[in-house]
């Protein structure tokens, strides 16, 4: 166990445990608070009795590197050993036992993460993509595939987006348990990751209803009328969204955009997702998913917006 502890990341994380995690979050709606307290109670089913692959994915700071390392360190007060790292630095571990004054060997090295009684792989998926990286993940993936040993990866990316061997080993819906936290950014005040690389709302923070400006002083009686007309149903639809509200003026500077970006403001705060984005941008998102190097397919982009 010693070897392992030493190769382990978990002196930084030991405060991360079940005791210390809040299952119900920060301000989240009922549906994420109890998409989080579901991590939470198959986490800690997992970290009693391991069996097969667990992988927690989830945007930047919602919780699942707190909840596998809450798993190591529960594994690790029952006497169990564990060895917990994050994917960038097991591959640099690796690395360095090839240079000539190391203390361990390469084979040494890679039979310790390898056989591992239980891996928690952090972050997959932050790595360089090296092809000698790559084939280095699916070595240890497959020879713990094989072989039936836990191991619980964390990720924000895709399961899809991986290399296709590894993605086989992680599709296995046989062996393999997914959790999807759908809860924000903890550390950001509940700042929400999801869809980050679409939506443009953070370039739109500014734009809230308080910060609107209703011009009443500056326009014609009926104008004002009609904009805080305009207010007051974007106001209504923020609190109580439902089926489709259209925003339409001739000309710019109208308040479409402001309007629509608190809406967007509004309900993210509530602990909802939404995607804001410029029509354009959309459909070069769409476009950009037909270049061979994309990663990301036009299927998995196209049914991000219709859902």
């Amino acid at each position: 166990m010693s070897q392992l502890q030493k190769l382990s990341q978990l002196g930084a994380l030991d405060s991360c445990t079940f005791e210390t995690f809040l299952p119900e979050g920060h301000g989240l709606s009922k549906p994420k608070q109890l998409n989080l307290k579901r991590a939470y109670d198959w986490s800690v089913d997992y970290a009693k009795e391991p069996k097969g692959w667990l992988i927690i994915k989830g945007g930047y700071g919602c919780g699942k590197t707190h909840l596998a390392a809450a798993i190591a360190n529960y594994r690790l007060s029952m006497g169990h050993p564990v060895l917990f790292v994050s994917t960038p630095d097991l591959l640099d571990h690796l690395r360095a036992a090839y240079a000539p004054g190391a203390t361990v060997s390469y084979d040494q090295r890679f039979d310790q993460v390898r056989n591992a009684p239980m891996l928690i792989l952090d972050d997959l998926g932050t790595q360089s993509n090296s092809d000698w990286a790559v084939e280095k993940l699916y070595q240890i993936f497959n020879h713990r595939y094989n072989a039936r040993l836990p191991t619980i990866v964390t990720t924000n990316q895709e399961i899809d987006s991986f290399e296709s061997r590894i993605r086989s080993r992680l599709e296995d819906i046989s062996m393999v348990q997914v959790i999807h936290i759908l809860a924000p950014d903890f550390r950001r005040g509940g700042v929400d990751q999801e869809q980050s690389d679409l939506s443009s709302l953070g370039l739109h923070h500014d734009k809230t209803f308080e910060s609107f400006h209703l011009r009443e002083k500056e326009l014609p009686r009926s104008q004002a009328t009609n904009l805080r007309n305009a207010f007051e149903t974007a106001r209504e639809f923020a609190e109580n969204p439902a089926d489709w509200l259209v925003l339409n003026s001739i000309g710019y500077g109208n308040g479409k955009t402001h309007l629509a970006a608190a809406i967007a403001n509004h309900i993210t705060n509530q602990g909802e997702s939404v995607l804001f984005i410029v029509v354009p941008d959309l459909l070069d998102h769409l476009r950009a998913t037909f270049n061979p190097a994309s990663g990301a397919r036009l299927d998995k982009r196209f049914n991000e917006v219709k859902t």
